[in-house]
């Protein structure tokens, strides 16, 4: 089975291609606003429009979709609770890449699947070293409940899961990205997370 495990959002939109639940390839669409902070980057294509930039993600989305040709996509639940038009603008942009997919007859919609930031966030804890899956204080002693327990890390911080995946065998599907640049290409925050979207759908199996 080969999957397609997304971490969707329009100025790095990371995919990580799993055969047989081993990580084989990974790309990280990039667009944007047209603005001066995006007209310096090296990488990537910027409109003016949210709705050209959704059709842009869409096409480089499926040029990647017929190179591999996935059995299953997995993408992390929208959070529609959270505020601004970002949210909307995520929420089209994987209604659209879904339905147009649907439409053309490659999947069907059982074919799509979500999975929790709760089930993703506790399956990127399990690869971090020992000493960082529990939370700890400004002084960096082990924060503890009231049931005497180590409280675990809860996860928040995007460089927690970025550090889990480079404590496995495959900290290479990083390898030409960074987290912050105009020259090189950025996603070293997104592939992570794609990449523990795929392991929470592929555990379940």
């Amino acid at each position: 089975m080969k999957i397609f495990a997304n971490d969707q959002s329009y100025s790095n939109f990371a995919i990580v291609v799993f055969e047989d639940g081993i990580p084989v390839d990974r790309l990280v669409l990039h667009t944007g606003a047209n603005n001066d902070s995006n007209k310096g980057k090296l990488f990537g294509k910027y409109f003016d429009t949210v709705q050209d930039q959704l059709m842009y993600v869409k096409q480089g989305y499926k040029d990647f979709f017929l190179k591999h040709q996935p059995d299953k996509l997995v993408f992390e639940g929208l959070a529609f609770g959270a505020k601004g038009d970002r949210v909307f603008q995520l929420g089209g942009l994987f209604y659209h890449i879904t339905t147009s997919l649907c439409e053309e007859g490659f999947l069907s919609s059982e074919d799509i699947i979500t999975v929790t930031p709760t089930e993703v966030k506790a399956i990127a804890r399990k690869d971090l070293p020992e000493g960082d899956q529990v939370a700890r204080d400004k002084q960096g002693e082990v924060i503890y409940l009231k049931s005497k327990k180590a409280k675990l890390n809860p996860m928040k911080e995007k460089k927690w899961i970025k550090k889990a995946l480079e404590n496995t065998e495959h900290s290479w599907l990083l390898e030409g990205y960074t987290t912050s640049s105009k020259r090189v290409h950025t996603g070293a925050h997104d592939i992570p997370d794609a990449y523990y979207i795929g392991k929470s759908y592929i555990g379940k199996l």
